[in-house]
C-alpha cells in the first residue's frame, strides 16, 4: 500500500469514529475533562473523612497506651500548718504516725472453778504503756517526717492507703494533731494549727 493510500484510509479511519461520536453524543475531550471533575470532586469529599479516621485511630491509640501506664499504689499528704492567730509558721516538724490501737475490749475470761486463778509465780507482769504507746514510756517511731517551709507548707510523698495520725510541733509546746485517711493515686490536704500546750500540773504541797 503506497503512502498516499495509507494517509487517505486513516483520514476515512478518523472520520468514520469521528462519525460514529458525533452519532452518539460523545466527545473524548470534552469526557476527559468531565471525569477529571468528577475524580476531584470525590477527592474532596472523601479526603476530610479519610483524615478523620485516622485522627481518631490516633486518639484510639493514644488512650489505649494511657491505660497501659501502672495505677498509683500510693497516695500524697499535702498540708499547711498555722499558728492559733492564723499565719503560717514556717520550720516545724511534721510527723505521721499509724493510729493508736485501742478501742473496747471483751468480756474478761472467768476462770473453769469458783476459785480465784492464782498467779504464776515465775511470770512478770507485762510492762505498763508509756504516753506514747510503747513499753517502758518509749514513743512509735513516725512512719514519715516533713519540715514546713516558709509558707508553712509540707508534703510527705508514698504513703500507703489507710488511716493516720499526723502532728505537727514538739512535746511540751505548741502542737497540732488530726486523724487523716490517705487514698492510693489521690492527694489528701490537710491545715495543722498549733495550739499552745496546756501549763503543767502544780506539785502537792509537802
Amino acid at each position: 500500500m503506497s503512502s498516499s493510500t495509507r494517509a487517505i484510509f486513516g483520514m476515512s479511519c478518523a472520520k468514520f469514529h469521528d462519525a460514529n461520536f458525533a452519532a452518539i453524543g460523545y466527545n473524548p475531550i470534552e469526557s476527559f475533562f468531565l471525569e477529571d471533575r468528577q475524580m476531584r470532586s470525590v477527592i474532596k469529599f472523601v479526603a476530610p473523612a479519610l483524615a478523620a479516621m485516622i485522627a481518631l485511630a490516633a486518639i484510639v491509640q493514644i488512650a489505649a497506651a494511657g491505660d497501659d501506664k501502672p495505677k498509683a499504689t500510693t497516695g500524697t499528704i499535702k498540708g499547711t500548718v498555722k499558728g492559733e492567730d492564723g499565719k503560717a509558721v514556717a520550720n516545724v516538724n511534721v510527723r505521721l504516725f499509724r493510729p493508736r490501737m485501742g478501742g473496747p475490749r471483751g468480756p474478761a475470761t472467768q476462770p473453769a472453778s469458783p476459785q480465784l486463778a492464782q498467779p504464776d509465780e515465775g511470770a512478770k507482769p507485762a510492762p505498763h504503756p508509756g504516753p506514747g504507746g510503747g513499753p517502758g514510756g518509749a514513743r512509735p517511731a513516725p512512719l514519715k517526717t516533713a519540715v514546713t517551709d516558709a509558707d508553712g507548707k509540707f508534703t510527705m510523698d508514698d504513703i500507703a492507703p489507710g488511716e493516720y495520725r499526723i502532728r505537727a510541733g514538739e512535746f511540751g509546746q505548741a502542737m497540732g494533731r488530726a486523724m487523716i485517711t490517705v487514698k492510693a493515686g489521690e492527694t489528701a490536704n490537710i491545715d495543722l494549727v498549733l495550739a499552745a500546750a496546756p501549763p503543767a500540773p502544780a506539785a502537792p504541797p509537802q
